[in-house]
């Protein structure tokens, strides 16, 4: 629900995978589940196998201003940053996957005192 509503209120935001739409469901059952549909993209992956340093480099820079431009515009902070997350699209690196973002006065939706995220990209 979290990841919906932050998509639907930054509709346009550049560097952000958009969300095309969404079904939210009041009670979820089997034959109404909730879901959400986003644009075919390019995993980061996958767009950078042949790259060169500068390529990387400005390819993670162009990502960097992406997530510093949400936090300092929205109070936003993804927390969940890996490959998997990261795309590119119509000359456009995306990031994706708000699942777990951090918004100001929001109940968190981690404790303090478990790992975040996958063992792999753990910050």
């Amino acid at each position: 629900m979290r990841e919906v509503e932050f998509l639907r209120s930054i509709p346009d935001e550049r560097g952000v995978l958009p969300l095309l739409d969404a079904h939210l469901p009041d009670q979820p059952s089997g034959t109404d589940r909730a879901w959400l549909a986003i644009p075919v993209a390019t995993p980061i992956s996958e767009s950078l196998e042949e790259a060169s340093l500068e390529e990387v480099v400005a390819t993670l820079r162009e990502i960097a201003a992406t997530l510093g431009r949400l936090r300092q515009t929205h109070g936003v902070a993804h927390r969940d940053i890996k490959p998997g997350n990261l795309y590119f699209s119509e000359g456009q690196w995306l990031v994706g996957d708000f699942g777990l973002i951090s918004i100001p006065n929001a109940k968190d939706l981690t404790r303090n005192d478990r790992r975040l995220g996958p063992a792999h990209y753990t910050a």
